[in-house]
């Protein structure tokens, strides 16, 4: 019996950044869950136990850093967390508040680079779903 990968779940409430990040991931061998905006996001999530979790930082609803504390809080293990901010902005450990954050995106950015760092998260000893 093989098991499915755990999915990695998009949340961003610009639809063609769905869209890129869908078929990209899909290309690479990643199964994929998309929510525009946190509180979709976080039914998926509670639902399917996403491995890593790429998250705007600005959507309406739950923001994508609310989004990242429910899921630290709420789910054992955590996913994975990766941000997407705009205007190339990163931000700061202030900002973050003790999240821990693997990876951090500003728009706009390489699709290639975003699935290069998912696979490498999977790969991870540590990660849900990775390489034990």
């Amino acid at each position: 019996m093989t098991t499915r990968p755990a999915p990695i779940l998009i949340c961003d409430d610009e639809a063609h950044i769905r869209h890129v990040l869908t078929v990209k991931l899909a290309e690479a061998g990643h199964p994929t869950l998309c929510a525009a905006d946190g509180e979709e996001g976080w039914a998926l999530a509670e639902a399917y136990r996403p491995a890593v979790v790429v998250t705007d930082v600005k959507m309406p609803r739950l923001d994508g850093l609310a989004l990242a504390r429910r899921l630290r809080d709420r789910l054992d293990p955590a996913p994975a967390l990766v941000l997407l901010t705009g205007q190339g902005a990163t931000l700061t450990a202030d900002a973050l508040d003790g999240l821990t954050v693997a990876a951090q995106f500003g728009k706009p950015f390489s699709p290639r680079e975003l699935v290069r760092c998912v696979r490498d998260l999977i790969a991870a000893p540590s990660a849900p779903g990775g390489a034990a």
